[in-house]
């Protein structure tokens, strides 16, 4: 094992800029690998390492969507929005208010 730079959960919290519930929450689900340092049967300082701590981050990172653009001249997609209502229908409607 090598010795890595390894932080507490108030330093890891502070270099991510999350809160520190937070960081404890993901130690206890098991999300983000940490050491537990103390006696034994005692609950001990929790440390996570820096690379640990990178690693962790980006499976969280989520890519940018592709856009969706539409083109109008090779798509079937109907034209312009509300093309299809009935001017005679929605004028009665409106003037029966």
């Amino acid at each position: 094992m090598t010795l890595t730079h390894n932080l507490s959960v108030k330093q890891a919290a502070l270099a991510i800029g999350v809160c520190e519930s937070l960081i404890r929450d993901w130690c206890a689900d098991g999300m983000l690998p940490h050491y537990r340092v103390g006696r034994k049967g005692k609950r001990g300082k929790i440390l996570i390492s820096t690379s640990d701590l990178a690693a962790f981050l980006e499976q969280l990172k989520i890519a940018p969507a592709e856009p969706k653009f539409v083109n109008s001249s090779t798509s079937s997609a109907p034209g312009p929005l509300f093309s299809e209502l009935d001017s005679k229908r929605l004028a009665k409607a409106w003037l029966t208010r």
